[in-house]
């Protein structure tokens, strides 16, 4: 079983590079190739994760990019794992992120912790806070509800954007 690395990048065009595996740039694609080709005899799996540059500021240092999952338990206090929880919902939070859309629905919050959330999310405009590492999941299960009535249900999800590569393209419509 192949070793899971992370990498956390506060570059949007590395991240992106890295993650599709290509460039236009020739010494850009060919530090990617070395990457790939790296990681294939380390046999390890490395995932890019995104952090704003602001977040890396406020830590103080660049030590996000500098092993953030570091094992036992991924650190499960402190500042590192912050990170990777869900955004706190508040009714505030949730009427300021409707705003943005054009909606003439009153948000419903649904628990993504909530197993049968997902079924009471039909014909409605429903708000979603998954950590990131459930985004893709939530989403995916939200699409299942949405393709059966796409013109009367909607959703807005709101997660950080690490890990984003896990759920940045599930679907044209996201």
């Amino acid at each position: 079983m192949a070793q899971h690395s992370f990498y956390v990048a506060d570059n949007l065009v590395s991240y992106y590079v890295i993650n599709s595996g290509s460039s236009m740039s020739p010494l850009s694609h060919e530090v990617v190739e070395e990457i790939e080709t790296l990681a294939m005899e380390l046999g390890c799996c490395l995932e890019i994760v995104h952090a704003p540059g602001t977040l890396m500021i406020k830590q103080g240092t660049d030590g996000l990019s500098r092993g953030l999952w570091v094992v036992p338990s991924r650190q499960p206090q402190g500042f590192n794992q912050a990170l990777f929880e869900a955004v706190p919902y508040t009714e505030a939070l949730g009427a300021w992120a409707a705003s943005f859309i054009r909606s003439k629905k009153q948000p419903t919050y649904l628990d993504p912790t909530n197993t049968l959330a997902v079924d009471q999310g039909r014909e409605i405009l429903t708000i979603w806070n998954p950590p990131p590492e459930c985004a893709r999941q939530t989403i995916v299960a939200f699409l299942f509800v949405w393709v059966q009535n796409p013109l009367n249900t909607e959703g807005l999800f709101l997660v950080p954007r690490i890990l984003q590569r896990q759920w940045g393209r599930i679907s044209r419509c996201v």
